[in-house]
């Protein structure tokens, strides 16, 4: 408000044409307030006494609005500044599993992922309403029935993974305990990471098995006799 140019006019005319053309000429002279007043009266604005900074108020609240609308919009408050395409770039990475929001690099980044949601959220109607029915008009081969989705897993994907990540690390504790000749029941690891216990089976230890390489003494004694060996070469006597 202090910040908007307000024209003021003293006069003497109270009345007749000479005080409606002077009105007539502060309302033609733009969309700025005006005040007549008489000669006797005086209006004071109540301001902090800087000169030359009422431009200032025009920049404040233009960025104070393009921030409101970039975070209605876009989901946070730089995205009207941020380079294309590296946006959120460094924290999307890490953004936290949908399960669990502490994992978060920033606020940021948990506001484009969120973001991801409402926009499908929002197209999908659009799409499905406005959009296939136009394309089916202009002969475009859509099937009816047809109907854009975007994929709901992404929590199942992400507990998924949280699991995967759980049992490798059991996993490597039972490898640990069977290079210390401990060994884990089928059973338990059954129980901790969901594999059917009739899908497990434990391998027989190398270090135990007997090698199947003969002693010299029983490969002499498997060998036939020079004679029989002699007639089975191609028939030669």
């Amino acid at each position: 408000m202090f910040a908007q140019p307000y024209r003021v006019l003293k006069t003497s005319k109270t009345e007749g044409p000479e005080r409606d053309a002077a009105e007539l000429a502060m309302q033609k002279m733009g969309s700025a307030g005006y005040v007549i007043l008489d000669l006797m009266d005086e209006m004071e604005f109540m301001t902090d006494g800087a000169k030359g900074n009422g431009y200032k108020s025009y920049n404040d609240i233009e960025h104070r609005l393009e921030t409101k609308i970039s975070k209605q919009t876009l989901g946070h408050a730089d995205a009207i500044d941020s380079v294309p395409g590296k946006l959120g770039s460094t924290q999307q990475g890490n953004a936290g599993g949908n399960t669990n929001d502490k994992d978060a690099a920033s606020p940021v980044a948990k506001a484009l992922r969120d973001k991801q949601t409402k926009d499908g959220g929002f197209v999908e109607p659009i799409v499905n309403e406005f959009v296939i029915p136009k394309l089916q008009a202009l002969g475009i081969g859509i099937p009816k029935g047809y109907k854009l989705k975007f994929l709901n897993d992404a929590e199942e994907r992400a507990i998924q993974d949280e699991k995967n990540s759980t049992n490798q690390k059991f996993a490597t504790q039972v490898m640990t305990l069977a290079q210390a000749q401990v060994r884990v029941s089928t059973d338990y690891i059954a129980q901790v990471t969901g594999i059917p216990a009739a899908a497990l089976s434990i391998m027989p230890d190398p270090t135990l098995t007997p090698s199947p390489l003969k002693e010299p003494g029983d490969q002499i004694k498997s060998k036939k006799p020079l004679k029989e060996k002699s007639k089975e070469r191609d028939g030669k006597k």
